[in-house]
């Protein structure tokens, strides 16, 4: 747990935050055609593009379940983001 304090207007609020859970606003560079990619899939996932290139960060990043399983799942979002680029 991370103490934080959060300011409201004059008044401030002190508590504990669990930094793991919490969303945290960035400002990154990505590729055109990747940022491209990932809001169409995340259109036709009815998702959020911003949580779609979240998860995909948090299985690359944090290696959450079995290798093998996260290889998978990485070729196919490539095979969908290629067949994605053909119909474009």
């Amino acid at each position: 747990m991370t103490k934080v304090i959060k300011e409201y207007g004059d008044f401030e609020v002190e508590g504990e935050l669990d930094i793991n859970q919490a969303k945290v606003k960035v400002t990154i560079y990505l590729d055109g055609d990747v940022l491209e990619n990932a809001r169409k899939t995340a259109k036709k996932e009815h998702v959020k593009y911003q949580a779609l290139i979240n998860s995909i960060l948090r299985k690359a990043l944090l290696h959450e379940g079995k290798s093998e399983d996260r290889i998978k799942t990485l070729e196919e979002r490539v095979m969908k983001l290629e067949k994605l680029n053909k119909v474009a």
